[in-house]
């Protein structure tokens, strides 16, 4: 494999990083963009690059990239047809208000076009895995170059292998001579995404959690509104709260297959702020850091760090010399586990009140659509220690350990932190 020079990499790298914004809560972030109030439904929102300046004397030995499949439909579609009945009930004896019609016209397009879609990858989805590889490639061109050599898994479910393959294809385009060998195999499921006993005990229906889940969701949400804005009898609708979550999912999953109508417009900032509370609680209750749970989510990640510290480590010590990289795709919730495993700043919080879970831990930030996370190796001519860079969302990343060189760590110290 051909690498660049070391003493040129002063010149090569990117620009560094600017100055942080001002921190804003997650009420003003969802208020800036409501799209955000979807969770894990949330569409890559990727920016400028951020790069900073790769330290003297060090050149870059290899890469290791999980990434979350990209947008998708729907998994549940009966999500849909809830949604269109408790309205076209209404509408069959004039019940409903003009927005409640406008809505329901809304709905039956979105529908019609999510139609034998379930789960799967859409246009976006995969545009968001093609410019995710267009901009590792250009970022690092001289390592990943034509004689490199990658190896690609995912997990077995379509929407995940098409992601791996929108991006290797992007690959391919740009550099021709790359060799990535792809897998997709169901043993390979015990490190993509794996739950371990004792979290699908937890996540089982009919587990005390869910009864407090579904408590503390309708203590916040406040449906009224809403449903008189679209009936004309709001006291008719069986089971407003109900309604009012239905058409929040349908909503936010707009953004991810753009059907060309909107929904998020029916919902006040309030209304959104508090809808997406409930969902980043089932989330961070699942799995984050919760002490609820003793970390089972977090915990059933072991397998896929463990993966990547030993796919490090060869590379580190020379042992397969050979492979330039190691692409993962998977799914939201390894990712989250591996973010709260690995102690990725914004991702490990230890949060036991429900009431302060959205203020310490956005799922939105974590992983929304085609997120990932990348661990860049980097080794010296010189002889100096390896040192890892780490990237989420093709952001820098954050790690609790105190290093000479901001955003890159010294591998040992990591390999240390990871291997606890």
């Amino acid at each position: 494999m051909n690498f660049i020079p070391c003493f040129l990499w002063a010149a090569l790298a990117l620009s560094p990083i600017p100055a942080l914004a001002a921190e804003k809560t997650p009420r003003e972030l969802i208020a800036e963009v409501p799209e955000r109030s979807g969770g894990i439904y949330y569409a890559y929102p990727h920016a400028n690059d951020i790069m900073p300046e790769i330290p003297k004397g060090y050149q870059v030995a290899f890469i290791s990239h999980y990434g979350r499949h990209g947008s998708r439909w729907i998994i549940k579609t009966w999500e849909y047809h809830e949604s269109i009945s408790g309205l076209d009930s209404a509408a069959q004896h004039n019940g409903l208000t003009p927005l409640g019609n406008d809505v329901l016209r809304r709905l039956r397009i979105i529908e019609a076009q999510a139609r034998g879609n379930e789960g799967a990858l859409s246009p976006k989805g995969e545009a968001q895995h093609r410019g995710i590889a267009e901009r590792l490639l250009l970022r690092f061109p001289d390592f990943l170059n034509d004689s490199a050599r990658i190896e690609a898994y995912s997990s077995t479910e379509p929407r995940c292998i098409m992601s791996m393959a929108a991006f290797c294809e992007r690959m391919k385009e740009l550099k021709p001579g790359l060799t990535i060998k792809r897998h997709a195999s169901p043993g390979d499921m015990a490190f993509i995404s794996w739950s371990n006993p004792e979290i699908k005990a937890v996540n089982k229906p009919g587990s005390p959690w869910w009864k407090d889940l579904e408590n503390w969701r309708d203590s916040v949400l406040n449906p009224q509104r809403l449903i008189a804005s679209l009936f004309t009898e709001p006291s008719g609708v069986a089971n407003p709260t109900r309604l009012m979550w239905m058409l929040h999912d349908v909503a936010v999953d707009v953004q991810d297959v753009d059907p060309g109508v909107e929904l998020l417009d029916i919902f006040t900032t309030d209304e959104l702020y508090n809808l997406w509370q409930a969902l980043n609680y089932k989330m961070y209750y699942l799995h984050g850091n919760n002490p609820a749970t003793d970390a089972a989510g977090p915990r059933s990640a072991r397998s896929l760090l463990d993966h990547i510290v030993a796919d490090v480590d060869s590379a580190a010590t020379g042992s397969r010399p050979h492979r330039a990289a190691t692409l993962r795709f998977g799914h939201d919730t390894a990712l989250l586990r591996l973010l709260a495993l690995a102690k990725i700043e914004g991702a490990a919080e230890v949060v036991d009140n429900p009431e302060e879970y959205a203020d310490h831990w956005q799922d939105f930030a974590l992983t929304p659509m085609a997120a990932n996370l990348q661990i860049i190796l980097l080794t010296s001519c010189e002889g100096k220690e390896p040192l890892v860079h780490i990237r989420h969302n093709e952001r820098p990343a954050v790690l609790p350990i105190k290093n000479a060189h901001r955003y890159f760590y010294p591998w040992a110290e990591v390999r240390s932190l990871w291997k606890e």
